[in-house]
């Protein structure tokens, strides 16, 4: 049953979607948003045919990897065209439902669904590494955590760029603004714009959670430099009265009374009695 309606092409390229212009009545919009290959994803309805343009959203080393699909939806067939396999769980969801409920809609919001699902992992996976980014930049500021920063806020303003237009054209499917699209199927795609939705705050959420992160790391490091330059601080007050008065004594003027021995011994005993009491006055201050 699925084979008569449904027909996935796995192998996307310009001559493919040439090919399917000549096969099918398609509007003239739809045929220059096929050949283009537009990024984001839409909606538009012309001829015999519904094109809804989607993205599925994967990490590949870091960065956000988007796997295009390409639906075409009429009143009775559906072509999917896209440049990988699928996952297998689409597949599984659509050859789950009852082969009598089972219509070209009800697989495009299958699709769809599944499109939609795809954010909530990796916006996890986002937020558990960011907050054990929180629990070590407090012990232990590194330049390697700023970057991660970094990299998950690129990924959150790409996985932004893209949910915003997928909200747009849910809110088409779900209030009927398309007539291929079975009106039965439109509670699929409002539960969608739902999800859609959730997602959408949650990026929103975590861009603050990982703006909050970068301000504590740079406070975290502020702080330590200030501690290392009121450690510095106290070590250069200390040695001054030192500088002073082993300056002092070492000039060589006869009026002086440096040749006596008993100032040679007061001398010493103030280097080593000034520091000292320094200390002590630092530390009952809590500067130490």
């Amino acid at each position: 049953m699925t084979d008569k309606i449904w027909h996935d092409i796995s192998e996307d390229s310009l001559e493919v979607r040439q090919s399917l212009i000549e096969k099918l009545n398609l509007s003239e919009l739809q045929r220059r948003i096929l050949i283009e290959n537009r990024w984001l994803p839409q909606a538009v309805e012309g001829g015999d045919w519904l094109m809804i343009k989607a993205e599925i959203p994967s990490i590949e080393r870091r960065n956000v990897h988007w796997q295009g699909l390409t639906i075409l939806l009429s009143k009775n067939k559906v072509i999917t065209l896209h440049r990988d396999e699928l996952d297998s769980e689409v597949t599984e969801r659509i050859e789950a439902y009852r082969p009598g409920a089972l219509s070209p809609s009800l697989i495009a919001a299958t699709m769809i669904q599944f499109t939609v699902e795809q954010y909530m992992p990796i916006l996890n996976s986002i937020d558990d590494v960011t907050d054990q980014l929180e629990d070590t930049m407090i012990r232990d500021p590194g330049k390697h955590q700023l970057q991660q920063l970094f990299v998950y806020k690129r990924q959150l303003a790409d996985l932004r760029k893209v949910i915003l237009p997928l909200m747009n054209m849910l809110n088409g499917l779900s209030n009927g603004r398309y007539g291929i699209f079975d009106e039965k199927c439109a509670i699929y795609a409002r539960d969608s714009y739902d999800y859609a939705w959730r997602v959408h705050e949650l990026i929103d959420t975590m861009r603050d959670l990982l703006t909050s992160a970068l301000d504590m790391y740079l406070s975290v490091v502020s702080n330590r430099m200030n501690d290392v330059m009121k450690r510095l601080t106290i070590v250069t007050t200390i040695f001054m009265p030192m500088s002073f008065l082993t300056g002092l004594a070492g000039m060589n003027f006869s009026q002086l009374p440096f040749h006596s021995d008993v100032m040679f011994w007061i001398t010493i005993a103030l280097l080593v009695v000034l520091p000292i009491l320094m200390l002590v006055y630092f530390i009952r201050s809590k500067w130490l």
